[in-house]
Formats: C-alpha cells, sequence, structure tokens
C-alpha cells in the first residue's frame, strides 16, 4: 500500500509542477526588461530581430517599421539603425520562455516556445488583416482572418465567387457604369472594381482574391492577391484569362493550357487564330504589398482601353477566369 501511496503522489505532482512552470514563465513577461522592449506602434513584444531605433534609441519592431517614415514618439525620420544590443537582450530574455499567440484576444489559444510561436503567428487565423476594398480606398476596417468573409458579406466590400469542383475556373463578368450615357472608357480617374474572393474546397485557406482597375490613362490592370503567408504563396501561381463573353468555353479551354506557364504573358490571338483572349499566369501576390510594389513585380495582366473595347458586349465590358495551382518551375536551357 505504501508503495502505491508513493507512486500516486509522483504522478499527480508532475502535472502540478509543470503547470505552475508555465505560470512562472509567462509572469516573467511583466519584468521591466522585456516592458522595455515592447513596440511602441504594436505595444508588442518582438518574438525575433531585427530590431530598430531612431537615433534617440526609441525602438521599432521589424513588423511595424514599414508602416511608419519617422519615430512614432519623437517623429525622428532616421529609424533605419539595428539595435543589436536590444536584439541580444531580447534573445536573451526569451530563451526557453513560453508565450501567448499574439493574437489570444481575439480567440487564439496557442501558447508555445518563442521559436515556434513565430511560426505560428505568420499563418494564425486570428491574425489581423485589413479588408480586401482597402486598395481601392473604399474600406479602412481592419481586423481578424478569422471574420473577414463575415465584414466583406455585412458590408458588401467584396463580390464573392465560388468553384464546386477543384481546378475548375473561377468565371465571371464586369461591367460598365449603369447610368445611361456613362461609360468607364475615356474616364480620367481610377476606376476600381470590387475585389473578387475566390472561394472553393481546394482553396478556401488561401483567402485569394481577384483585384481589377483601370488607371486615368486607359490601363486595365487585373492581379491576384491572398492572406497566405509567403511561404505558401511560394509555391503557388494564379492564371488569368480575359475574353468576350461569348468566348466562355474557349477562356476555359485555354486557361487550362495555360497553368503549365510561369511568369509568362500573352494575348492578341487565341488558338484558333482569332482576336480577343488575354492571358497571364505569375505569383500570386501578399495582401500587404503595395500597388507599386505590384507593377514593380511584373505579375499582373495589362490591357488597353482599345483591347477592352473590343470584348465589350453592351454593359458587359469583359469575362474573366482565375486558375490557381501549384507554381511549375520551367527549365531554362
Amino acid at each position: 500500500m505504501q508503495f502505491c501511496s508513493i507512486t500516486t503522489r509522483v504522478v499527480t505532482m508532475k502535472p502540478i509542477a509543470t503547470k505552475l512552470d508555465l505560470k512562472r514563465k509567462l509572469a516573467d513577461l511583466t519584468n521591466p526588461t522585456l516592458e522595455a522592449l515592447h513596440c511602441p506602434i504594436c505595444h508588442e513584444l518582438p518574438r525575433t530581430a531585427p530590431i530598430f531605433n531612431c537615433t534617440r534609441g526609441h525602438l521599432i519592431c521589424a513588423n511595424c517599421k514599414p508602416r511608419v517614415n519617422t519615430c512614432p514618439l519623437c517623429r525622428c525620420p532616421n529609424i533605419n539603425q539595428r539595435n543589436q544590443f536590444a536584439e541580444r537582450l531580447l534573445a536573451t530574455a526569451l530563451d526557453g520562455l513560453v508565450l501567448d499567440c499574439k493574437n489570444k484576444d481575439d480567440g487564439c489559444r496557442v501558447r508555445d516556445l518563442v521559436y515556434k510561436l513565430v511560426d505560428h503567428e505568420k499563418i494564425c487565423v486570428y491574425r489581423h488583416i485589413q479588408c480586401p476594398a482597402r486598395h481601392r480606398g473604399a474600406c479602412n476596417w481592419l481586423g481578424p482572418l478569422s471574420k473577414m468573409l463575415l465584414h466583406v458579406i455585412d458590408n458588401k466590400c467584396a463580390q464573392i465567387l465560388k468553384s464546386r469542383e477543384n481546378g475548375v475556373p473561377f468565371v465571371s463578368v464586369i461591367g460598365d457604369f449603369n447610368a445611361e450615357g456613362m461609360t468607364v472608357f475615356g474616364r480620367a480617374a481610377m476606376t476600381h472594381w470590387k475585389p473578387i474572393l475566390l472561394i472553393s474546397r481546394e482553396i478556401i485557406r488561401l483567402f485569394a482574391y481577384l483585384v481589377i482597375y483601370r488607371d486615368e490613362t486607359g490601363n486595365w490592370i487585373l492581379y491576384v492577391r491572398s492572406f497566405a503567408s509567403d511561404e505558401s504563396l511560394e509555391k503557388l501561381q494564379a492564371s488569368v484569362t480575359v475574353s468576350a463573353v461569348e468566348a466562355k468555353e474557349k477562356t476555359e479551354e485555354k486557361e487550362q493550357k495555360d497553368i503549365a506557364l510561369d511568369d509568362k504573358q500573352e494575348g492578341d490571338v487565341n488558338a484558333d487564330g482569332k482576336e480577343g483572349i488575354f492571358s497571364f499566369t505569375g505569383r500570386i501576390l501578399n495582401q500587404r504589398v503595395t500597388e507599386q510594389e505590384v507593377i514593380d513585380s511584373g505579375n499582373y495582366l495589362c490591357l488597353k482601353d482599345s483591347q477592352v473595347k473590343k470584348m465589350t458586349v453592351d454593359r458587359t465590358l469583359l469575362q474573366y477566369a482565375v486558375v490557381v495551382s501549384e507554381r511549375q518551375q520551367i527549365k531554362r536551357a
């Protein structure tokens, strides 16, 4: 009986010790050293280097630095200096420390060592993202990814396009202004259509969406963005094809042929030698990149007013088809 009693104590005490140890590690987050390392913009403790500072020593984490041009505390314009002392102090203080995911307040229950938490927070479904309509200046919503779909439905910020079968193109059309006598052609201002969320069982976790706009000089730009991590997007590509409305069957057939292409744009003729089908296959861009970075990357389909006019039927400007697939590597000679 004594042996059993001793065994029972050992078994019951082990998880209690682990729980107390975990609480002790979490409580360490309130110590003055870690509090001094918090970023003044996001008010979060940086997970890893780099850590930047202004000339007066105010710290800025790597996630927030691209969002500001000056120090948020003193407005100093020089914020490009690495603070190696703060980076070493952070690494020492967080060694072996268990943290809650920074999205805890939005519902995430993940708790892990810092080096593991860094990877989780990149793909956490509770991480904060901006509304897909932000690029067109239509919505400034910022919230957890888990609530994004509900937000765009309630506020009509985006069009939702569904595909029930894997590998089948997302196909729809865009129209001109509804008012009689008004047309987008010749308009001396930027014109954005609502972003189109691409929803299917295969790519639901990507939260990919198509962006379509016409600039003030008559250039039409089409490309695909996503809320997925950079690591996931490295393995994927999007094929975008536009055509006149009546060319639907031919558009889908050509889209399947274009999947094997990588970073190549083509147009002017389709498989039958007729004008009016244009397609592009390239990378899917992260939701965080700016419009200028999109243009600099070259991952978009560009058309002119004269090309789109040939596709227009009544008030319907063009038909588009999108396929998301694994990225194909092309062997160079």
